[in-house]
């Protein structure tokens, strides 16, 4: 008598088991290919092709903190400034131990808002990340700036001084100490502190002495200090040093037939 064949369900069980398996491990490799993928366009500096390969995972499981912040960068460089702070708030809570990830959403949250025009939000994100502690020095460079542009920009002259007297005995970079100097200096012009504005201005004119645009400011200060003839007597002193210069040549024809 012929025994009754039992179906292999165990054997069709494994191996569904393992294809299943394959599946999922499939899609994890693909997966983290595409964001480490994304990851090096965004260090290359392509931020169009990063962010189309981080929106594709944003989505997935091993989509992280710092990918969000990656693509938030892209769309911030990108200048899609409203799609830059969705993807920030999409980020959520950051937890205590990521605490650099923070410093960088308020940061970039700040940077979004001051390219918006909107100074008021830009200001209280930018404090809230100098009061996390921002490591970097080049960002934190830029984060003070941006901070002291917001204060002038907001008509307070006096608190964008502030910030960038903070700031100055920090830096050593000669570029930055131009970006600071000019910076302070035009606020103190908007302060009316002329005296101060030349201080700056002369330092400025230190660190870069080819450059012509501090010169100029200072000519525009001895107009309001000393009078146009006093600024048309300086203008024509820097020929010697900025000969045939156009824009200089042109400033002082002008004040000629003022």
């Amino acid at each position: 008598m012929n025994k009754k064949k039992r179906f292999p369900w165990t054997f069709i069980i494994i191996i569904l088991t393992l294809l299943i398996l394959s599946g999922l491990w499939l899609s994890y490799g693909r997966h983290a290919y595409a964001l480490n993928k994304a990851s090096a366009l965004y260090e290359e500096g392509d931020y169009l092709h990063a962010v189309m390969l981080y929106k594709a995972e944003s989505k997935e499981s091993l989509f992280m903190v710092e990918d969000s912040i990656h693509m938030a960068y892209c769309e911030y460089y990108l200048e899609r400034y409203e799609d830059s702070l969705r993807t920030l708030d999409n980020i959520g809570d950051i937890s205590v131990e990521d605490i650099e990830y923070k410093v960088e959403k308020e940061y970039l949250i700040g940077m979004n808002r001051f390219f918006l025009k909107d100074y008021s939000n830009a200001l209280s994100h930018f404090n809230e990340a100098v009061e996390l502690g921002i490591s970097n020095a080049d960002k934190y460079f830029a984060l003070q700036i941006y901070r002291a542009q917001c204060y002038n920009l907001s008509k307070d002259p006096e608190e964008c001084i502030l910030v960038l007297e903070e700031l100055i005995p920090r830096l050593s970079k000669k570029q930055q100490l131009q970006v600071a100097y000019s910076l302070k200096g035009q606020a103190c012009i908007d302060k009316g502190d002329y005296n101060g504005a030349l201080d700056c201005f002369n330092k400025v004119q230190a660190i870069n002495p080819e450059d012509i645009e501090p010169y100029i400011t200072t000519a525009y200060i001895y107009d309001k200090t000393e009078g146009s003839g006093y600024m048309l007597k300086y203008l024509k002193g820097l020929r010697e040093r900025f000969p045939g210069n156009k824009e200089l040549e042109e400033l002082i024809s002008c004040r000629e037939n003022y």
